[in-house]
């Protein structure tokens, strides 16, 4: 498992940039892994997941997979490595952007429809917490930010979360991370980010 920081000033998005527009964003990071793109399920089977980063510098794209970029010359780390020498009681500063959704059923005239709904404000911590706690615990919330995003031309929500947290399961946390969280991951939602902290006790 690899994370690869990308300029966005990398040629694979020169042209017309359209950062606004998470599909123009999702058809250039693929582009990224070469002959990957264009396959069905690539992305998931690959394990890409990212996020931008804008305002620092010059802006950069975070991009999560399974294998290499082409570039070699792209900074990378690898991740999983690291995530192994988290143990359990290590703190840790997280950052995720979500499309913070539910599955709701609803019947009418005896058929059942299935749709997605945001959840409500007050309901993300808690299900966010829910959805790390096999892996994290301790969930002190930093920052949520709130925005609305174009997948195509379809807006959706997201949130972005800073928090920090004590890994409880570094088996689980491995997992997580690479498996990633929520909707839309295809958009630019769902790859969690950590980084180790200094206890407080030193």
């Amino acid at each position: 498992m690899w994370l690869f920081d990308v300029s966005m000033q990398h040629k694979v998005f020169s042209g017309y940039p359209r950062w606004a527009d998470n599909y123009w964003v999702h058809t250039r990071v693929m582009r990224l892994f070469g002959d990957l793109d264009g396959k069905d399920d690539v992305r998931e089977r690959a394990g890409i997941l990212y996020r931008i980063e804008p305002g620092i510098g010059t802006g950069r794209v975070l991009v999560q997979s399974n294998c290499r970029v082409e570039d070699s010359n792209i900074r990378s780390i690898e991740l999983e490595s690291m995530l192994e020498g988290m143990r359990p009681g290590q703190l840790v500063g997280l950052r995720v952007k979500l499309n913070p959704v539910r599955t709701v059923n609803r019947t009418e005239n005896g058929v059942t429809k299935t749709r997605r709904e945001p959840l409500n404000p007050e309901s993300i911590v808690p299900w966010f917490t829910s959805a790390i706690q096999r892996a994290l615990g301790g969930l002190v919330v930093d920052q949520v930010e709130s925005d609305v995003e174009l997948q195509r031309s379809v807006p959706i929500a997201v949130v972005t979360i800073d928090a920090s947290a004590t890994v409880v399961n570094t088996d689980a946390l491995i997992s997580l991370v690479g498996t990633g969280l929520g909707r839309a991951k295809a958009f630019g939602c769902g790859m969690l980010s950590i980084r180790p902290l200094p206890s407080p006790h030193l």
